[in-house]
């Protein structure tokens, strides 16, 4: 039996759909139809082509391809781009084991956030957060600032000071303010 209690295919019927059209086909073999037919010849003549990634689910990965992950994963932009050297593996395995061994790309900053004035700060924040691993979700829970490190940076129009200052206390470090007068 085949899939979904269909039965499978012999040798002889996939002879005679092969050299038979559809309509002609299924009237000699009883119980196939022509759509049946007409798609079994499709199949025997167009096999599916071969997975691209070699390394299925479960796939091993080798001590050489660790070792190229750890050397690299922290500086890639996109994990895509790890699959030049990777190519046994798509991205989500490559995502995957490398969390599975710790590994944690590098943060510098929101490409798309315009660094100017007082946003360098919440930037600066926002980087430092994702560097030591904390989640700005659980960054603004404790410090009891709403979501305002998670929210979206084209929306913000005004800076919350007491937020930053919590921030910066809670990071260990100092605000400065330097007057260069002249």
């Amino acid at each position: 039996m085949g899939i979904n209690g269909t039965r499978s295919w012999t040798a002889e019927e996939d002879a005679i759909v092969l050299k038979m059209k559809a309509t002609a086909a299924s009237k000699r073999l009883k119980g196939r139809t022509r759509a049946a037919c007409n798609t079994r010849r499709n199949s025997l003549r167009n096999p599916e082509p071969k997975p691209m990634n070699p390394a299925g689910p479960g796939a091993r990965w080798t001590a050489e391809e660790c070792k190229i992950l750890r050397a690299r994963y922290s500086t890639a932009k996109r994990t895509s781009d790890l699959m030049a050297f990777l190519p046994r593996f798509t991205p989500f395995q490559i995502r995957s084991k490398a969390r599975h061994m710790g590994l944690r790309r590098e943060f510098f900053g929101d490409s798309d956030v315009p660094i100017v004035g007082h946003i360098e700060l919440i930037d600066q924040i926002r980087l430092r957060a994702k560097q030591d691993g904390i989640p700005l979700c659980k960054i603004d829970g404790l410090l009891k600032t709403g979501r305002y490190f998670m929210e979206n940076w084209r929306r913000q129009r005004k800076v919350n000071l007491r937020a930053v200052a919590r921030a910066i206390e809670f990071f260990g470090g100092t605000l400065v303010i330097d007057w260069r007068d002249r």
